[in-house]
């Protein structure tokens, strides 16, 4: 996170590919072609996959904050980051013990969003319009 005061954490599907060089890459990348706009949909992943699902709610969710909120996609093994990233969230924004905990028993899983240390969503991704919704609820509270 650089020089963002808030952030949104996506962890992405298990099946999910890794499109970028890290673990978890730019899932905007699945909708983008190389140097184009994201005007289609790679022939490899169809709509209703899992991972093209996921890059529309990561593009849903970046293209309607400010750029000051920081968006990042996390793989759900990569635990050594997930886990502090949430606690620090949470402390930074002086969310209780009850709700660290619970965002850390079940911020890991697949699918699920966190806001500033926040569970928001878990298990299925809610549509992207939904999550937008549910992400700027939770980034104003």
């Amino acid at each position: 996170m650089t020089g963002a005061r808030q952030r949104v954490l996506l962890v992405r599907p298990w099946r999910g590919g890794h499109p970028g060089g890290c673990c978890a890459g730019d899932p905007a990348d699945l909708l983008t072609p190389p140097g184009g706009r994201a005007t289609r949909r790679p022939a490899d992943h169809p709509a209703g996959s899992e991972q093209f699902d996921f890059a529309a709610l990561y593009s849903a969710v970046r293209a309607g904050l400010p750029a000051t909120v920081a968006v990042e996609v996390v793989d759900p093994r990569n635990t050594v980051f997930l886990l502090p990233a949430i606690v620090r969230d949470a402390r930074r924004r002086g969310r209780s013990w009850r709700t660290l905990a619970r965002s850390l028993v079940t911020g890991t899983a697949p699918g699920a969003i966190l806001v500033d240390g926040e569970l928001i969503s878990r298990g299925e991704p809610p549509p992207p319009t939904q999550a937008l919704t549910q992400i700027r609820r939770a980034l104003s509270r």
